[in-house]
């Protein structure tokens, strides 16, 4: 915008004068000069108006100072010859009244910024939003009005004063928080350590342990920490949740692998008593076929259905104790870390103590494993009392 005009007045006794119109911004006023015509004037005003430094305005006959509280440009008794250039030059005064009191409310606000970060003792985030957002809307405004650059340039060194303080103010939060940062980092782990040390010795309950843990997150998350050293006090802490969680998996994998050895070696003794029994049916069977006496049938008749009977019942607990087994080896799997570290999700609603019951399926079977080893011996003596009240003239199988 243009702070330099000359337009053609006729002013009392003076027709055909010159007047020179400066805009004063800061002071929101206007000089008039009024001249005689010369022809050597024109050509001073146009280098003056270009804002030539060397050029000195002569004496005018007559000056006149205008100010905001004033609706036109011109003195009534001033009649000017250049009506719409009269028209433009006010309305650029109008807009230029209106940039000024805009430049007025930005000064006013940059100076409350100034004023604000002085009095304060650490950095601020939401300081630095403020003035971050002051300097966009500053600088959109500065362009859309095309300021003078060194109005732009006032501003922004003021600005950069106050990035340059908050910079200075993190740096030293900083450094501050790195010293506090040592000494809470080594009062948790600490606390930590000392509860990893009850966990290996393994006498406190694992939901006590919890509970611990637990108000220990709760005192690192108001500790004064650097980004480093919560993220590693949180890996010690995940490392800690995890070695209770363990403690129990590894006890539920050291139970559930001495019961499948112990029903495995049932298996084993229940399979061997099974061979037995069905050698002495497939014995009394063949007896049958090959005698032909009335009493020596009947009696090889009804001691086989009596071996049916027990194979029936041996199979049966047989299956029991390998289903049973089955659902242990599966539990084993699924409890076994996978190559990641983890463990397979517990259901929902599983306590870190919690301790599970036996089912009636197993309790069912460890109560045939007892009835097994205790009938090992009993089906034994009934085959061999059996051999003996059976016919001389046939060998009977050998006992493994």
């Amino acid at each position: 915008m243009n702070l330099r005009y000359q337009i053609q007045c006729d002013l009392p006794n003076k027709e055909n004068s010159r007047v020179a119109v400066e805009f004063l911004a800061k002071d929101l006023k206007i000089n008039l000069f009024a001249y005689d015509y010369e022809d050597l004037l024109e050509d001073t005003l146009d280098r003056w108006i270009n804002l030539d430094p060397t050029v000195e305005l002569p004496t005018p006959f007559e000056e006149v100072l205008r100010d905001s509280q004033h609706e036109q440009l011109l003195p009534e008794h001033w009649k000017t010859r250049d009506v719409g250039k009269v028209r433009q030059i006010e309305l650029n005064w109008a807009t230029l009244l209106v940039r000024e009191r805009l430049l007025s409310v930005y000064n006013q606000e940059v100076e409350h910024l100034e004023s604000t970060l002085a009095q304060m003792g650490s950095f601020d985030r939401k300081h630095f939003e403020s003035c971050k957002a002051f300097w966009d809307k500053f600088f959109a405004f500065a362009k859309e009005n095309h300021l003078p650059r060194s109005i732009t340039d006032e501003f922004k060194a003021r600005v950069d004063v106050m990035f340059d303080v908050l910079k200075a103010l993190r740096k030293e939060d900083k450094r501050k928080l790195e010293i506090a940062s040592v000494e809470g980092k080594k009062i948790v782990l600490a606390k930590i350590e000392e509860i990893t040390a009850k966990i290996e010795e393994g006498k406190t309950q694992r939901n006590v342990l919890f509970n611990e843990l637990k108000a220990i997150h709760e005192l690192w998350k108001h500790e004064k920490l650097t980004k480093s050293d919560r993220n590693e006090l949180k890996a010690t802490l995940d490392a800690a949740f995890d070695k209770v969680k363990n403690s129990r998996r590894d006890e539920d994998m050291a139970r559930n692998s001495k019961r499948i050895d112990d029903l495995n070696r049932i298996v084993g003794g229940v399979t061997k008593a099974l061979e037995r029994v069905q050698r002495n049916a497939k014995y009394h069977r063949g007896a049958m076929e090959k005698t032909d006496q009335v009493f020596q049938m009947k009696l090889h008749e009804t001691k086989l259905r009596m071996l049916e009977v027990e194979i029936a019942e041996i199979a049966k607990k047989k299956a029991d104790i390998e289903k049973t087994l089955s659902k242990l080896k599966k539990q084993m799997a699924r409890n076994e870390p996978s190559s990641s570290g983890k463990v397979a999700p517990k259901n929902i609603g599983e306590g870190p103590d919690d301790t599970k019951k036996p089912s009636k399926e197993t309790k069912s079977t460890e109560s045939v494993s007892t009835e097994i080893s205790n009938g090992e011996l009993n089906m034994d003596a009934a085959s061999r009392n059996t051999s003996v009240q059976e016919s001389s003239d046939i060998s009977q199988p050998g006992e493994d």
